[in-house]
């Protein structure tokens, strides 16, 4: 009967697996404020839960939660209810509503992280195959170092500076090489692999 009312209203009735309640989070959520509530009104008769469930409903139904900002009874009616002051459940429905801000926050701040890192990962995977694979130099290789500072009227001059040679490999790819000749650029000097070629003559005035 309760299928064929569903199937009747339009509804669709989705099933979840019995005693994991983490399969319908709103029941979950919901929970995390009605049981703190109910044994606040039942601390003397805890037997006696069930009586204290339509004046529970009723609160809640009264509460403008944070997502609508508007109570669920006001949405529905367009009246707001009137109902007696119960200072310690509104108090308890607070805390739950902080109790729920530090778990959506938390939530919120591990899949930032998650992507992240996932945007990171995706970066260095691109980066790689781009990449050229870095040619190995050895001490006392001559090289060409690629310029890096430019000013006024530099823009036009060459691209690579040299003869260098190579006075020591460092790790990452990274040489220390010092000058060979007279000619512009610092005395000595540190760099990486893919801002070197092997020198040539070519590379004078290139």
């Amino acid at each position: 009967m309760f299928k064929e009312y569903c199937e009747s209203e339009n509804i669709q009735h989705l099933l979840i697996t019995t005693g994991v309640p983490r399969g319908n989070g709103q029941v979950e959520r919901i929970h995390k404020v009605v049981i703190p509530m109910l044994s606040k009104l039942c601390t003397e008769t805890p037997t006696g839960w069930y009586k204290h469930i339509d004046r529970v409903q009723q609160f809640i139904n009264k509460t403008s939660p944070r997502s609508t900002k508007q109570s669920p009874f006001k949405i529905l009616t367009g009246l707001e209810m009137r109902t007696a002051n119960m200072p310690e459940l509104q108090d308890l429905l607070e805390d739950a509503a902080v109790d729920e801000l530090n778990e959506d926050r938390e939530v919120v701040r591990k899949e930032a992280k998650e992507n992240i890192l996932k945007i990171q990962e995706e970066n260095r995977r691109s980066y790689n195959l781009r990449r050229r694979k870095e040619t190995n130099y050895n001490i006392n290789d001559l090289v060409a170092v690629k310029r890096t500072q430019f000013g006024a009227g530099l823009k036009l001059k060459a691209k690579f500076l040299g003869p260098y040679k190579i006075v020591k490999k460092l790790s990452h790819g990274r040489y220390e090489v010092e000058k060979v000749g007279d000619h512009e650029g610092p005395g000595k000097t540190s760099t990486v692999a893919e801002y070197m070629k092997k020198w040539t003559n070519s590379f004078e005035g290139e």
